[in-house]
């Protein structure tokens, strides 16, 4: 697999078999005030989540798309941004009007996941690392 831009700092990881990237529950804040008739939750801090499952290159030699998710979230402390699409094959050039969503991550240690009969996984850890950007269009 190679990068998507000339600098190699964009990648197409998009044939995991298995993801989870979204906006989760805000952390709230149940401080009640004079004011306040009843228990009160307020929204504090947007949250948001990712995780990856991939599958294992045969060999850990192989150039495929396995072993290069692999070796970008291997170690700990590297900040990445992830990029969601809406509605778009991940292979098309972006165009204005396109939808897409930005999380910003940082990777904590990765977990190999195994399965009775199934193939040995590969699970990188992301912890929150910043801000993040839902559904914005491109611009001209």
């Amino acid at each position: 697999m190679r990068p998507t831009n000339p600098r190699n700092l964009v990648f197409n990881v998009s044939c995991d078999p298995g993801w989870i990237l979204g906006e989760t529950d805000p952390d709230t804040d149940t401080t009640r005030t004079i004011c306040d008739i009843s228990e009160v939750e307020n929204p504090t801090l947007a949250k948001y989540e990712g995780k990856f499952t991939a599958l294992r290159d045969e060999s850990v030699d192989d150039q495929g798309v396995f072993n290069m998710i692999r070796d970008i979230t291997m170690k700990p402390d590297i900040t990445l941004f992830i990029v969601e699409r809406i509605d778009k094959r991940p292979n098309k050039p972006f165009e204005v009007g396109d939808v897409f969503s930005i999380y910003r991550f940082q990777t904590d240690y990765p977990v190999d996941g195994y399965e009775s009969n199934g193939f040995i996984k590969y699970e990188p850890n992301f912890l929150q690392n910043g801000a993040f950007v839902l559904n914005e269009k491109v611009a001209a």
